[in-house]
């Protein structure tokens, strides 16, 4: 006589089948400033659905106290002026676009975000980025302090009064 499968795997499997699997996994990385002085890592926080998966912190070494703190949801890449002046960092906040952020150090301000609505600040030749449903920033480096040069991606038009795609370098003077 064939039986089916027991009422505790069919509960199990149902159990199973109900949980939310966490959105993309937060990375595991440091990041310590060329002097030491400052590093940066991710503190994961317990899945909740629609939070933040993590934080990342900007800290100074040896007093361990947080200058700069930002939730993150997916992953984060962070570079120092060679003088430690500043923080660059890109948020790759969502699957279609991220923005540039630098923060001062040691206050932990933000000094400049660039994004989708403001990608112009870095070239006043770039189509406007809000009319691509795809925004970039990568390759994010600093020429010299106060320097940033960043490639910027920009695809899937949302008009035709923009290029198909663009693509190109683009290099940003702070302001002191």
């Amino acid at each position: 006589m064939k039986t089916g499968p027991s009422l505790a795997l069919v509960g199990l499997l149902l159990v199973a089948s109900c949980q939310t699997p966490p959105s993309s996994p937060v990375q595991r990385v440091t990041w310590k400033s060329p002097s030491g002085a400052y590093y940066a890592h991710v503190r994961e926080k317990p899945h909740e659905p629609f939070e933040p998966e993590g934080n990342l912190l900007l800290e100074i070494s040896n007093h361990r106290s947080v200058v700069f703190a930002l939730p993150i949801e997916r992953n984060v890449e962070l570079s120092w002026s060679s003088d430690e002046r500043e923080a660059a960092l890109l948020d790759n906040f969502a699957s279609n676009e991220n923005r540039l952020m630098v923060a001062d150090l040691p206050s932990g301000q933000v000094r400049l975000e660039i994004s989708r609505e403001n990608a112009s600040l870095l070239n006043s030749n770039l189509p406007p980025a809000t009319e691509y449903s795809h925004v970039y920033f990568s390759k994010l480096a600093w020429v010299k302090p106060r320097n940033i040069r960043v490639f910027v991606r920009m695809y899937d038009r949302l008009s035709h009064s923009v290029p198909k795609d663009y693509e190109g370098t683009c290099e940003f003077v702070l302001k002191p």
